[in-house]
């Protein structure tokens, strides 16, 4: 009989690597870094924002071409294509309700039920058109303006660059 072997010890476990000490790893940067320092909201006070001056103003480039309001003209054109949708609007819910009430007798609850329906939908109809044409109205009174901000414009533009178009 073979002699038997002691069995083989475990391996030594692989040497590990000690760690490197830095002050970089242990410091760790919070979302809030303001949230501790302060004691009170009334602490921390947001920043005013700087109104700008009417020489500001009229140094920006074309600043002139913003005075005629083009942006303005294609909101009053868009306000004046929903206001024609539901004018068109309004006339085939009316239509649909006088064409209700010859077709079906007024007694029934439910035809009852749908004219009114239609009556309510022609009444908020008749109410955003005239929300629309007063939107436009103000939209328009910006215009009367115009001539006063250009002149304050003219004035006040950035002189540096009339005086170099004068030199030249």
């Amino acid at each position: 009989h073979p002699i038997p072997h002691p069995p083989h010890p475990p391996p030594d476990p692989p040497a590990q690597k000690k760690p490197h000490v830095s002050l970089l790893h242990s410091y760790r940067q919070g979302w809030k870094s303001r949230h501790h320092h302060f004691m009170r909201y009334s602490d921390v006070k947001p920043k005013d924002e700087r109104r700008p001056s009417l020489s500001d103003i009229a140094s920006q480039k074309q600043i002139l071409q913003k005075v005629n309001g083009w942006k303005i003209y294609h909101l009053r054109t868009q306000m004046e294509n929903m206001a024609t949708s539901e004018k068109e609007h309004s006339s085939k819910l009316t239509n649909l309700l006088e064409t209700f009430e010859k077709k079906y007798d007024s007694n029934d609850r439910e035809v009852n039920r749908v004219n009114e329906l239609i009556k309510g939908n022609i009444q908020r109809n008749n109410v955003v058109q005239d929300q629309l044409l007063e939107a436009h109205g103000h939209l328009m009174k910006i215009f009367e303006h115009k001539n006063t901000v250009t002149d304050l414009i003219t004035k006040n533009g950035n002189r540096r660059t009339i005086k170099k178009k004068d030199k030249y």
